[in-house]
């Protein structure tokens, strides 16, 4: 059994905060930043289709950063697990959004995220972030 890498862990789990921020601000340098340069980067968001390349994935970012003025992350039952120089973590987000600043009313949805990352001169970079939608199953009584 190998021993966990407690700097690793913290590393990563650090580096996906940052990436939650970066979309809470919607911070397009700072999404940017957060992501391997590299063709291979892959992006699939709640309900969407597979988008691929840096080219798309940051137009993709830009499109969500253009139509919306106001997105919160409640993040729960974070889990990080490093294999190698491999790590992703696993994370229910809890969606607060609001159709403008000003409304009172916030909507509240939820999903379920995978965010791959690979370490590069000693900072985590993103791989692969993949969000479905969360339909919670209602059991009813016999």
């Amino acid at each position: 059994m190998s021993v966990p890498d407690y700097d690793a862990q913290k590393d990563v789990t650090r580096a996906n905060r940052e990436f939650y921020r970066a979309f809470e601000r919607l911070d397009l340098a700072a999404m940017r930043a957060l992501w391997l340069d590299d063709e291979r980067i892959q992006c699939i968001h709640p309900g969407g289709e597979t988008i691929v390349g840096p080219e798309r994935v940051h137009a993709a970012w830009d499109a969500i950063f253009q139509s919306t003025t106001w997105i919160r992350f409640e993040l729960v039952d974070a889990t990080a697990q490093i294999f190698g120089e491999l790590a992703w973590v696993t994370v229910l987000e809890r969606i607060h959004s609001k159709p403008d600043e000003q409304s009172a009313e916030t909507l509240v949805a939820e999903a379920v995220a995978t965010n791959l990352f690979i370490r590069r001169d000693d900072a985590w970079k993103m791989l692969l972030h993949h969000a479905s939608p969360l339909a919670r199953r209602i059991l009813s009584e016999p």
